[in-house]
């Protein structure tokens, strides 16, 4: 077998907030059409879906594919890594001949209570009062394809395609404020699908109730996926306008829930020095596992742009984490003389606009 093969692009559906679809939740999407009056064979066998699964199978890296490219190139496991395990029991030679959906990722649109600073409008209304202030958020524009869950017909026929499925994957925006959330979840129950389809959920963590925990646990297999980027001022500043309490008070109601509750920090040149932090609560609350995610957008919060004393820092600190991701992102790193100037530049942008101060909380960028 090559070395790029994915399995993804033959088993998946995956949608975005503005109406869009692609390979994976990695994978760039596909800007031919928008899925609002789409039917799943048309979106699932389009013509970049095709290209993408002959490219892959002639041994070529996809053009859409060039996030995992990247990180594999830095020698970091990725998403292609994650699929290819988790459908590795799959009949992989008869997909590559006949493509079916095992796997849904669902994005209702972009309705989110939080604007972290790396996101934007288009995961996040709560972004629409600012964004026209930041650099590279003010070409942003509305389309129909956000609402492609509440005036679209797309979602009705995913619901014909559920008895394959093994694994939706929710996120979002923030999928909590959403009903067509808890409407699918209710339908999967009703069917009798919640002991075969496997729940993974982003979520910010702010809207978690008894009762979301409750539904979550009629599913045999649900796994929680709490967004949490560093600790104390420095998450409020990056999920904003999020409280840390709020976090901690959410934290307590679900570490005794029995639910698989993963942390799932979004890391890079801002917060990569946070690791520790995020290890000692996943210690103090007991939860079973850190999942990385990595700030590849915009490009200025990737990793390369930290100063060499703050990587240095990392290295020293961090070399021998036993969480295998971690311990490959610290590896790539390399001592260039970089330094993170647009970077610093997005953050006082956001200053102006949020009345707050960068510099106390985030000292490492200007070392």
């Amino acid at each position: 077998m090559q070395d790029n093969f994915c399995i993804a692009p033959f088993v998946t559906l995956a949608t975005t907030t503005d109406g869009r679809t692609r390979l994976c939740c990695q994978a760039e999407e596909n800007w031919d059409f928008i899925i609002n009056d789409k039917t799943v064979d048309e979106v699932f066998n389009s013509d970049y879906h095709k290209q993408a699964r002959q490219d892959i199978l002639n041994g070529k890296w996809a053009k859409p594919c060039w996030r995992c490219k990247s990180v594999e190139e830095k020698g970091i496991n990725s998403r292609r890594d994650m699929e290819n395990k988790r459908f590795a029991h799959l009949n992989w030679q008869k997909l590559k001949k006949e493509p079916k959906i095992h796997s849904l990722d669902i994005r209702y649109g972009n309705q989110c209570n939080l604007a972290c600073v790396m996101c934007g409008p288009k995961n996040s209304v709560t972004w629409y009062e600012d964004y026209e202030g930041i650099e590279h958020l003010a070409e942003f524009k509305k389309n129909d394809g956000l609402l492609w869950a509440i005036k679209g017909s797309l979602l009705n026929d995913i619901h014909n395609y559920l008895d394959d499925v093994e694994l939706i994957y929710f996120s979002g925006g923030e999928p909590l404020l959403n009903k067509k959330y808890f409407q699918l979840l209710q339908l999967l129950i009703d069917k009798g699908l919640n002991k075969q389809i496997k729940i993974v959920q982003d979520t910010n963590g702010t809207l978690i109730t008894q009762d979301v925990i409750d539904t979550l646990k009629k599913f045999e297999h649900a796994q929680l996926n709490f967004s949490i980027d560093g600790v104390g001022d420095v998450v409020e500043y990056i999920r904003y306008p999020i409280k840390y309490e709020t976090i901690l008070e959410k934290f307590d109601l679900l570490k005794d829930s029995n639910l698989f509750v993963c942390l799932q920090p979004a890391l890079g040149a801002h917060n990569l020095i946070q690791w520790g932090e995020i290890i000692n609560l996943q210690k103090e609350f007991n939860f079973p596992q850190i999942n990385i995610s990595i700030s590849h957008w915009p490009n200025f919060m990737q990793f390369q742009y930290m100063t060499d004393k703050t990587k240095q820092k990392i290295i020293d600190n961090f070399s021998n984490t036993k969480h295998n991701r971690m311990r490959n992102i610290v590896k790539s790193l390399k001592l260039d003389g970089s330094k993170p100037t647009a970077l610093i530049k997005y953050f006082e942008q956001i200053d102006e606009l949020r009345n707050l101060n960068h510099k106390p909380l985030f000292p490492w960028l200007y070392e």
